[in-house]
């Protein structure tokens, strides 16, 4: 598990590997030895252990954990640990999120979804399905812009919006109207709103980056 350049986490940590979403724009398939297979990697399963002080790790950030193709006892595995290791907050971000629903998390997990155009939004509802206190949206990468209901963000806590990186990013660039649409209707109610560094180029104001309060690292160090 290594220290990340992801700027709303601390570390990412990889217990599993390898997606079969095989997503056009995915930065994973730059990486080198990538490998799309499904793999549990047991020796890093107790990484977390190792990092002392409390950190927000973001779980599986180089596969989906909750696709159909992962293994309903990895994903226990994985779950165990988070409640073992509970001085750390956990994120989950999946394009999946209906599996959610089969599991148990503790208060310390965060359950995201991926958005990345207007078709993906019914993700929106199935996160909440899951009835889990912190719910949170990923815009990111941002293809296009979106008319989504107001109601669909009554149970979500956090926004996160980022751009499309690699050599693609000229061609896909994200649009103010298009976060502004967004937050016309989350700033009603409140829900802090993250802005990756990524977004400077297309967003001319000062970037959000703000956390809800239960993601502050505020816990003393154990």
């Amino acid at each position: 598990m290594n220290k990340t350049k992801i700027e709303w986490c601390d570390y990412s940590w990889n217990p599993i590997t390898g997606c079969l979403h095989d997503c056009w724009y995915c930065y994973v398939k730059r990486l080198r030895n990538y490998n799309r297979t499904p793999h549990l990697h047991e020796d890093r399963l107790h990484q977390p252990f190792k990092i002392k002080k409390p950190s927000r790790l973001f779980v599986c950030s180089t596969a989906d954990l909750f696709g159909e193709w992962v293994l309903e006892e990895w994903i226990n595995e994985v779950l165990k640990v988070t409640r073992m290791a509970d001085w750390h907050i956990y994120l989950f971000l999946t394009k999946n999120p209906h599996r959610m629903q089969q599991f148990e998390f503790g208060d310390n997990t965060w359950l995201g979804t991926t958005v990345d155009i207007e078709e993906n939004a019914k993700r929106i509802y199935d996160l909440t399905l899951t009835l889990h206190k912190n719910l949170f949206i990923s815009f990111e990468p941002m293809l296009s812009g979106m008319d989504i209901p107001d109601y669909m963000f009554a149970d979500i806590k956090w926004l996160i919006f980022g751009a499309l990186t690699g050599g693609e990013k000229r061609r896909h660039p994200v649009r103010e109207d298009w976060i502004e649409k967004i937050l016309s209707k989350t700033d009603k109610i409140k829900i802090p709103v993250f802005m990756k560094n990524n977004l400077k180029p297309e967003w001319a104001h000062r970037l959000r980056q703000e956390f809800p309060d239960k993601l502050k690292i505020t816990m003393r160090e154990k």
